[in-house]
C-alpha cells in the first residue's frame, strides 16, 4: 500500500507540472459533501450503510494541485467526542470546461469509527486512516462546482489495550464547493 500511494503522490506531481486546473484567479475552495459508505469489519461477514458530511478547504497549492484538509466531527450519545481529520493531496487535470476530473490520496488521524449517522467513538481509541479516490467536479461559471467522488479508506483503530481492528470503507460522495 505505501508503494501505491507514494506512486499516486509522484503521478500527482508530475501531473501538476503541466497544466493548470483550478477556476482563474481562484485559490481556495470550500466544500461541503454527503458520503454514502458501506463499511465491513475485518473479522466479521456483515456490512452497514453510513451517510455523514464531511467539511473541507483547499488550497491550490501550484497548478492542479491542492491541499485539502478534510474533518468530520460527531458525537453520539453518552460518548466522547468523535472525530475524523484527513489532509489530502488532490490533483485537478485541466479539460474541457465545464468538467475538471481529479485524483486524491490522504492520510489522517481518528478516535473511532462511522456508525449510522454518527461515530463511534472512545478518547482511548487512536486510529490511522488511509484513503484515495478519483472523481468530478462539473464547474458552474468561475465561483462554484458539484463534485462527485469515489473513494477507498482504509482505518486501523487501536485501543490503549493493545486491541487492533482494521476497517475497510468504499465512500460515494456527492458535494458542493465555491472558490475564492
Amino acid at each position: 500500500m505505501k508503494k501505491l500511494i507514494s506512486l499516486m503522490v509522484l503521478g500527482i506531481f508530475f501531473l501538476a507540472s503541466v497544466a493548470l486546473a483550478q477556476p482563474e484567479g481562484k485559490k481556495w475552495e470550500l466544500g461541503v459533501g454527503f458520503d454514502y459508505s458501506s463499511i465491513k469489519s475485518s473479522d466479521s461477514s456483515e456490512s452497514f450503510d453510513i451517510l455523514t458530511i464531511p467539511l473541507r478547504i483547499g488550497r491550490y497549492v501550484w497548478k492542479g494541485l491542492e491541499v485539502e484538509p478534510e474533518l468530520f466531527l460527531m458525537k453520539v450519545e453518552d460518548s466522547d467526542l468523535g472525530y475524523l481529520f484527513n489532509l489530502n493531496g488532490v490533483y485537478n487535470f485541466k479539460t474541457s470546461k465545464p468538467f475538471r476530473p481529479f485524483l486524491l490520496a490522504g492520510i489522517g488521524i481518528t478516535n473511532g469509527i462511522k456508525i449510522g449517522y454518527l461515530m463511534e467513538a472512545d478518547n482511548e481509541i487512536n486510529g490511522f486512516v488511509i484513503n484515495a479516490g478519483a472523481g468530478l467536479k462539473y464547474l458552474i461559471g468561475n465561483s462554484a462546482a458539484i463534485r462527485f467522488e469515489y473513494r477507498y479508506m482504509h482505518n486501523r483503530l487501536k485501543d490503549n489495550e493493545g486491541y487492533t481492528e482494521n476497517f475497510n470503507s468504499h465512500q460515494f460522495l456527492i458535494g458542493a464547493s465555491i472558490f475564492f
